[in-house]
């Protein structure tokens, strides 16, 4: 899949932007700060996914003075899959309201959108998917899994629903939670073997771009279930009864995982640094893609916001490397001036500019 066409209005500073057409392969974003140039990513990101990786606020996301924001993508299939047919997907945002449509058809929601558009964003505050909270390392666990498992997403709402039910009888005294200790067991199990299977999976590519990125230091990546897997999920659950009660929510299971990234033996969190920790990042989002287009046979879409932040050259030139081989439709913004030659498919692609809200194709037409 990539993306065709694109039109935004009435997000951010980007006013309106007609029809533009992106190249298939490679699509560099150019112009000084604050011009716009991430807006462009973030609107190809609220696409696929809905929501933002710079801002969760959605009054943050509509124009000064505007009532909402539209969105809308024509996505190809390329060459991948016979008689994949193209599609739109279109995008209204209020301040109370997200409206999503597939040509012409409403969506009903982010879980039915996640489908249709694979996107990755590497951008500035990657780093914290090393350094942040186990919930952002779930994040990238379950995307990935989403995507290439039929079965993750009925089995993450059956979760969902049961986890939910036993909480709110923790909180009620006249409730037994444990009457979902099985249907709860049941789905965190699958979950846990799902995850599994694909960081077993990913393992390869992982460590390639680990080599590129991060020659010298060994990169191993390991799963902490949130529960004690030689006793089960519904035993765990039961030990614990008594420190959920106290803490009134379920202190046990997949929703507690942590995926554990070590460097050279050491814990990533305590040794890397922030340029390491965004390489690192790198590493866990390109082979994300490559993984997923070898098992979906499909192409992803990756954007890179500031591609030369807080990396020295030697870095720069091996980022550059992997991107080169990701296959992935590319969309990269740039502030340094970098020669156009050293970009991945620069010669191949199109450069665009950004500047005012306003952007234009200056090569590549």
């Amino acid at each position: 899949m990539r993306l065709a066409s694109l039109e935004v209005k009435n997000l951010r500073c980007l006013r309106e932007i007609p029809e533009l057409l992106p190249h298939p392969e490679f699509n560099l974003i150019t112009g000084p700060n604050a011009a716009g140039k991430t807006t462009f990513l973030e609107a190809i990101d609220l696409l696929a996914r809905g929501r933002s990786f710079r801002s969760h606020q959605a009054k943050e996301l509509v124009t000064k003075g505007e009532k909402e924001y539209l969105l809308r993508g024509r996505v190809d299939s390329g060459d991948e899959k016979e008689g994949a047919i193209p599609f739109t997907l279109s995008q209204r945002r209020t301040d109370e309201k997200l409206e999503l449509r597939c040509d012409g058809e409403p969506i009903k929601g982010l879980s039915d959108l996640a489908p249709r558009l694979a996107v990755q964003a590497i951008h500035p505050d990657s780093h914290a998917l090393v350094h942040g909270p186990p919930a952002r390392r779930r994040a990238w666990l379950d995307w990935g899994v989403f995507h290439v498992e039929p079965e993750y997403r009925r089995r993450w709402a059956s979760y969902q629903r049961a986890l939910k039910q036993r909480n709110a009888a923790l909180k009620n005294r006249n409730q037994d939670p444990e009457g979902w200790d099985r249907p709860l067991a049941e789905a965190g199990e699958t979950l846990t073997a799902m995850r599994r299977r694909y960081l077993e999976e990913i393992r390869d590519p992982l460590e390639g771009f680990a080599q590129i990125l991060l020659p010298g230091l060994d990169l191993e990546a390991s799963y902490f279930p949130g529960y004690d897997e030689t006793a089960g999920l519904a035993e765990s659950l039961s030990a614990g009864l008594k420190a959920s009660r106290e803490s009134g929510r379920t202190t046990t299971g997949p929703h507690r995982a942590e995926l554990g990234l070590a460097l050279g033996g050491m814990p990533a969190t305590r040794i890397a640094s922030r340029g390491q920790s965004k390489l690192l990042s790198c590493c866990l989002l390109l082979a994300q893609v490559v993984l997923f287009q070898e098992l979906r046979d499909e192409n992803c879409i990756l954007l890179f916001d500031d591609l030369s932040a807080e990396l020295d050259e030697p870095h720069l030139e091996r980022l550059l490397e992997a991107l080169s081989g990701s296959e992935a439709q590319l969309f990269v913004t740039r502030i340094r001036d970098e020669p156009l030659e050293r970009l991945p498919e620069g010669s191949r692609g199109h450069v665009f500019h950004v500047e005012q809200g306003r952007i234009s194709l200056t090569s590549g037409g």
